[in-house]
Protein backbone atom coordinates (compact mmCIF):
# COMPACT_ATOMS: atom_id res chain seq x y z
CA UNK A 1 0.00 0.00 0.00
CA UNK A 2 1.03 3.52 -0.36
CA UNK A 3 0.86 6.08 2.34
CA UNK A 4 -1.49 9.12 0.92
CA UNK A 5 0.08 11.79 2.81
CA UNK A 6 3.52 11.27 1.93
CA UNK A 7 3.16 9.14 -1.16
CA UNK A 8 5.86 6.28 0.03
CA UNK A 9 4.92 2.90 0.33
CA UNK A 10 3.83 1.99 4.09
CA UNK A 11 5.94 -0.23 5.95
CA UNK A 12 4.21 -3.92 6.61
CA UNK A 13 4.21 -2.74 10.44
CA UNK A 14 2.10 0.32 9.57
CA UNK A 15 -0.26 -1.20 7.52
CA UNK A 16 -0.79 -4.24 10.47
CA UNK A 17 -1.64 -1.01 12.70
CA UNK A 18 -3.67 0.47 10.33
CA UNK A 19 -5.68 -2.78 9.93
CA UNK A 20 -5.82 -3.35 13.43
CA UNK A 21 -7.21 0.16 13.96
CA UNK A 22 -10.20 -0.61 11.28
CA UNK A 23 -10.91 -3.99 13.01
CA UNK A 24 -10.99 -2.31 16.32
CA UNK A 25 -13.32 0.29 14.53
CA UNK A 26 -15.59 -2.38 13.80
CA UNK A 27 -15.32 -4.45 16.67
CA UNK A 28 -16.47 -1.70 18.76
CA UNK A 29 -19.44 -0.49 16.43
CA UNK A 30 -21.07 -4.47 16.21
CA UNK A 31 -20.88 -5.00 19.74
CA UNK A 32 -22.37 -1.78 20.63
CA UNK A 33 -25.07 -2.67 17.55
CA UNK A 34 -25.80 -6.13 19.27
CA UNK A 35 -25.67 -4.48 22.64
CA UNK A 36 -28.63 -2.35 21.37
CA UNK A 37 -30.60 -5.23 19.91
CA UNK A 38 -30.47 -7.19 23.04
CA UNK A 39 -31.87 -4.30 25.13
CA UNK A 40 -34.65 -3.87 22.52
CA UNK A 41 -35.28 -7.77 22.88
CA UNK A 42 -35.82 -7.41 26.36
CA UNK A 43 -37.87 -4.82 26.52
CA UNK A 44 -40.13 -6.41 24.05
CA UNK A 45 -40.11 -9.35 25.88
CA UNK A 46 -40.74 -7.70 29.06
CA UNK A 47 -43.51 -5.38 27.78
CA UNK A 48 -45.87 -8.53 26.09
CA UNK A 49 -45.26 -7.30 22.39
CA UNK A 50 -42.71 -9.81 21.33
CA UNK A 51 -44.55 -11.11 18.24
CA UNK A 52 -48.07 -11.98 20.14
CA UNK A 53 -50.70 -10.07 18.95
CA UNK A 54 -52.21 -7.51 21.22
CA UNK A 55 -56.17 -6.96 20.73
CA UNK A 56 -57.81 -4.34 22.40
CA UNK A 57 -60.58 -4.82 25.01
CA UNK A 58 -63.85 -4.48 24.06
CA UNK A 59 -65.75 -1.71 25.64
CA UNK A 60 -68.27 -3.24 28.39
CA UNK A 61 -71.95 -3.48 27.29
CA UNK A 62 -74.26 -1.96 29.69
CA UNK A 63 -77.49 -3.39 30.47
CA UNK A 64 -81.00 -1.09 30.49
CA UNK A 65 -80.52 -1.95 34.42
CA UNK A 66 -77.00 -1.00 34.88
CA UNK A 67 -77.83 2.52 33.06
CA UNK A 68 -81.01 2.77 35.18
CA UNK A 69 -78.86 2.27 38.31
CA UNK A 70 -75.93 4.71 37.65
CA UNK A 71 -78.54 7.37 36.51
CA UNK A 72 -80.08 6.81 39.87
CA UNK A 73 -76.53 6.93 41.64
CA UNK A 74 -76.60 10.61 39.40
CA UNK A 75 -73.09 9.19 37.16
CA UNK A 76 -74.61 10.47 33.79
CA UNK A 77 -71.40 10.94 31.82
CA UNK A 78 -69.95 8.03 33.17
CA UNK A 79 -69.31 5.12 30.40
Amino acid sequence: MVNEEEKQPMSVLDEAKATKEALDKATASAKAEADRLERLRSEQLLSGTAGARVEPTPPKVETAKEYAQRLERGEFNKQ
